[in-house]
């Protein structure tokens, strides 16, 4: 019964009547077809959404569903369009009054409320493409018809009655609540473990494309040390953690030190991965967004890590820009 319904929205309302602006639709045509749209939307809503619980498969059914989202509105524009005017024009309704919908909030109410009043006579009346000889024609067709041709024509209108309309909307409800619901819950996740440097959608990719599942929580501890060392005047200590290119920038050992004298006190607040990468010399690389406490330094820095000499070293830290 629902396939049925599905088919029928699709063929009568897409494939017929693509582009279609200069008939009619009934109300009860127009919000079937809406509802099918709703339906299958819906089914992908939910299928992707349950998947997306998976912290491997977040990130792609996330950019799956906008792709879905992108194609749709590309393709459905046109049959939505049409209809909404074909039904504006089924109620006698400008088709000028679509542009209710640029007023914000209650514009797109009062196009609702539109859409949803009964086909008016008038609007069959003053239909230049149809006759009185022409109705009179199909009344006379109707009334020559065999009985079994007239059941058959019943027994499909009652393919998708109340019952399949009922049971289309409760699926269609139920598959929006539990990918809207799986969705919410997957993004919070994958929010929670973002934020405590936890497993996660973000820290998965980053793995893969690392070969290594414990190469940030190595980085991450390189960066903790080094403010520890700077904390305690351990300089020697930290200098050690440093990458080549961010010794070769002092210069010199005491340049250096005399540099992260002016203010060594640095207490972290927390430190987020922004990023990784693997450039073409082979050459692992970790970026770190990190904020500090106190105003006495830049709140917030980023941190890039490099992976030489079998270990992370700190190749550079500068003011954090996001680009």
């Amino acid at each position: 019964m629902i396939q049925q319904l599905v088919i029928d929205a699709i063929k009568n309302n897409i494939i017929n009547r693509y582009s279609e602006f200069s008939s009619t639709i009934s109300r009860s045509e127009f919000w079937k077809f809406i509802l099918v749209e709703a339906f299958l939307f819906g089914i992908c809503v939910a299928i992707l959404g349950l998947l997306s619980l998976n912290s491997a498969l977040y990130m792609y059914m996330m950019a799956l569903f906008f792709a879905i989202c992108t194609v749709s509105i590309m393709s459905l524009t046109l049959p939505n369009l049409g209809a909404i005017i074909c039904r504006f024009r089924d109620t006698n309704t400008s088709a000028w009054l679509l542009l209710l919908v640029l007023i914000p909030y209650i514009g797109i109410l009062i196009v609702i409320a539109l859409l949803l009043r009964d086909s008016k006579a008038s609007s069959i009346d003053e239909s230049p493409s149809v006759t009185q000889e022409e109705m009179n024609l199909v009344d006379d067709s109707y009334e020559s018809m065999e009985p079994q041709v007239v059941d058959s024509v019943v027994v499909t209108n009652q393919a998708y009655g109340k019952k399949t309309i009922i049971m289309t909307a409760l699926v269609t409800v139920l598959c929006w609540s539990v990918g809207l619901y799986s969705f919410s819950s997957a993004t919070t996740k994958e929010a929670r473990a973002y934020l405590k440097m936890e497993p996660g959608a973000f820290m998965t990719l980053a793995i893969k494309d690392l070969g290594s599942d414990t190469a940030i929580p190595s980085a991450q501890q390189v960066v903790a040390d080094y403010y520890a060392y700077l904390n305690k005047e351990q300089y020697q200590e930290a200098y050690r953690l440093l990458a080549h290119r961010e010794r070769e920038k002092y210069g010199t050992y005491e340049q250096w030190v005399k540099s992260v004298k002016a203010s060594h006190s640095r207490e972290m607040r927390r430190i987020f991965l922004d990023g990784v990468y693997v450039d073409d010399d082979g050459f692992k690389h970790i970026y770190f967004d990190m904020a500090f406490k106190g105003e006495e330094y830049p709140g917030r820095m980023a941190v890039y890590m490099v992976y030489e000499h079998e270990t992370w070293r700190i190749e550079s830290i500068a003011p954090y820009h996001k680009e």
